[in-house]
């Protein structure tokens, strides 16, 4: 029963102000844009200064405890959790559609969205064949690069638009 209040007061942890965040589409944009800004920024530099992150081998134990304590497989959750994390990203692009009228910039906002929806299959996907080529890597790491560039620019421009400027 305890286990179940602490379910409930952290679903409403999260629920409550993602509800206040979709009820105002300004503050939806605002939000949205300067977590995207930033993580494109972050993932930017990381991916051109090659920084990773040392790996925890105590997450695994961690997970594993949390499973048997709450009986909730960890690894779908996270793999919803992500999928969720990119339908409110198209959701924002989608969104960013509405206040451009360049045909240019309609066409990066649907590459951005296609990125999206692929990150959102290859969540989804199960990995058979691990082996992958350099060429394809590399392909994948300029791309990478190009997405999150995109995005600031995306972000800056209708930003300017949505708020300074209605004729872009």
């Amino acid at each position: 029963m305890q286990l179940q209040s602490l379910m409930m007061i952290l679903f409403m942890m999260v629920i409550i102000p993602v509800m206040m965040l979709f009820s105002n589409h300004n503050l939806f944009f605002v939000v949205l844009a300067a977590v995207l800004f930033f993580s494109s920024l972050r993932n930017l530099t990381a991916k051109v200064f090659s920084v990773t992150g040392a790996p925890d081998d105590s997450d695994d134990s961690l997970y594993q405890e949390l499973e048997d304590m709450v009986n909730i497989d960890v690894h779908k959750f996270g793999k919803g959790a992500k999928v969720a994390k990119d339908l409110i990203i198209i959701v924002f692009f989608t969104y960013c559609i509405f206040y451009i009228d360049s045909f240019f910039l309609k066409l990066l906002t649907l590459v951005a969205i296609l990125y999206w929806i692929r990150s959102i299959v290859i969540n989804i996907s199960v990995r058979l064949d691990t082996s992958i080529h350099d060429s394809i890597v590399k392909i994948n790491k300029l791309f990478y690069i190009f997405i999150n560039v995109a995005t600031m620019i995306l972000i800056v421009l209708v930003s300017w638009n949505k708020f300074v400027n209605s004729t872009f």
